[in-house]
């Protein structure tokens, strides 16, 4: 009896030791979910910088909860060049500054650290292909990620631009997770051969990968839309007006109100915003997201999640154009994401005030929610839809060539 080939497919995803950003697990699962559609004549293997058992797991999820064990991406960069495909999937793997500020960093850190120099030498050849023949970077994907941050003073860097103007030119296809990226890429790519615009890739994360995960039934203690979930403070400092507007939008739904532990933050001291006893796994987190009427948060993959749930998210961050030492942390992707999206009457800034002049700023929101929301988390649905589509297919043609 002749068994069937099996093609070989690399997944390479950002660092997430310990499993400590939920939002990323999300991103890995959409993966998974997409790698079964593949069907068991692909078989693939798992790659990150800094794979999640490199520390100590958040409690919220045991390894054998997840379909996925990661290989160490430097140790195993040799084996990417036998693969038929190799899925770079998500986030900022291929932008300079996570290139120095996270990768680097974490490579020259720990019991066996490696010089700066051998670090970014690996990272080269792993992220970015940099010593593969052509053939190899030809059979390269790039999916969900994002240089929003970058900038001319970036490609200054001759190795870094160089680089990445390879992958980004070579490579068989290319996604960004928003449009500015598509921009920028799009000037390192071939002429007339565009970079797309791709869904971020949390929102291709769907159903039947979530049902595999462990519950308690925490998430079915919530009464279904009649909760605000409320998560701040992660990312943006809780503004001093956050309490009274929950209480007067919460008044608004006739909601009550509860703390989303999104993350083991301790919420903050405000009437009316408790945390429910128990404790959540990972899957009842994600179980609890449609149940809430809405979602306030401040973090960019909690409020990319309640969107593909089905739930409206107000985001709070900084106003725009804003600074920080570490550009993955800025409030500008949120405002970049709901500006894609026509969904900017729900992103508020930290510094105003919404009831500054009475209830007039909550009743805008209100009627929003009430009456265009719907609207929103089908347009974020529709492009979900066809980025999943358009990335398998893409896949498959290139499995098969």
């Amino acid at each position: 009896m002749t068994s069937t080939p099996v093609a070989k497919m690399a997944i390479v995803t950002a660092s997430n030791p310990g499993y400590r950003n939920a939002g990323m697990v999300t991103v890995d699962l959409a993966c998974e979910g997409i790698r079964r559609v593949l069907g068991s004549g692909v078989a693939a293997d798992w790659y990150t910088v800094m794979p999640p058992t490199s520390e100590e797991l958040r409690p919220y999820v045991r390894e054998s909860d997840l379909p996925f064990h990661f290989k160490s991406l430097v140790k195993s960069a040799k084996e990417l060049d036998d693969c038929d495909v190799v899925l770079y999937w998500g986030d900022f793997l291929h932008s300079r500054h996570d290139l120095e500020q996270d990768a680097v960093v974490r490579l020259t850190s720990g019991e066996s650290a490696m010089g700066p120099g051998a670090a970014r030498d690996a990272l080269y050849r792993s992220l970015f292909l940099r010593d593969a023949p052509d053939e190899v970077v030809g059979r390269s994907i790039l999916y969900g990620g994002t240089i929003l941050y970058n900038t001319q003073r970036d490609y200054e860097d001759e190795t870094y631009h160089r680089a990445l103007a390879r992958i980004a030119r070579d490579s068989h296809a290319v996604w960004m997770r928003e449009p500015i990226s598509v921009a920028k890429i799009g000037h390192l790519r071939h002429a007339g051969i565009a970079a797309k615009f791709g869904a971020d890739a949390a929102l291709l994360l769907e159903e039947p990968e979530i049902d595999r995960l462990p519950l308690t039934g925490w998430a079915g203690e919530i009464d279904e839309n009649e909760v605000i979930g409320v998560f701040v403070g992660q990312r943006t400092t809780a503004p001093p007006w956050l309490g009274s507007f929950v209480d007067v939008l919460a008044k608004h739904f006739d909601a009550g109100c509860e703390w989303l532990p999104w993350t083991e933050m301790a919420p903050p001291e405000m009437d009316g915003i408790g945390l429910r006893p128990g404790t959540p796994t990972f899957g009842d987190l994600l179980a609890a997201l449609p149940r809430y009427r809405l979602i306030i948060t401040d973090t960019y993959h909690l409020a990319i999640n309640a969107w593909r749930s089905g739930t409206p998210a107000i985001c709070i961050g900084a106003p725009q154009p804003s600074h920080s030492e570490i550009p993955s942390l800025n409030d500008f992707k949120k405002h970049v994401f709901y500006a894609s999206y026509d969904a900017t009457d729900l992103y508020l800034s930290a510094v105003d005030d919404p009831l500054e002049n009475g209830h007039a700023k909550v009743e805008e929101l209100v009627h929003v929610i009430e009456n265009s929301s719907a609207s929103m988390i089908r347009r974020i649905a529709d492009h979900a839809g066809r980025s999943r589509s358009d990335l398998i297919a893409t896949v498959t043609s290139l499995l098969g060539s």
